[in-house]
């Protein structure tokens, strides 16, 4: 389960484009935790729902969706504004929206998009 309780940006809102971005990032804070697709797959590398307790790992969309399970309302609303700007920042970055970027280019470009986010003033 990722931390929802810190503010995750050490500006105190953890539902800022930052701390939603480090969100994503503490999950996906280790290689084995992210995939290409599908959503979310168990230890056995067996597509699960994002959301099942048996995931031990997510694509950007799945762990959007993970995300959105373990949030507040008011977190959920952020996280709908997020995406548009996460997939923006994808195009802006490395010509491919945040799908894209997951199913392409890998992990370490999800990572910088997300970075890029979070050191965002």
């Amino acid at each position: 389960m990722m931390s929802t309780n810190g503010n995750g940006n050490g500006n105190g809102n953890k539902y800022s484009k930052q701390g939603i971005a480090g969100l994503l990032l503490e999950l996906f804070s280790t290689p084995w935790r992210w995939n290409m697709g599908p959503y979310a797959k168990d230890v056995g590398g067996k597509s699960v729902c994002s959301s099942d307790p048996s995931a031990i790992s997510w694509c950007s969309a799945g762990a959007i969706y993970k995300l959105r399970q373990e949030i507040s309302m008011d977190g959920r609303v952020a996280l709908d504004r997020f995406v548009p700007y996460w997939n923006q920042k994808a195009i802006a970055l490395t010509g491919m929206g945040y799908v894209g970027v997951n199913e392409k280019l890998g992990l370490p470009e999800v990572r910088r998009v997300l970075e890029a986010i979070k050191a965002e003033a």
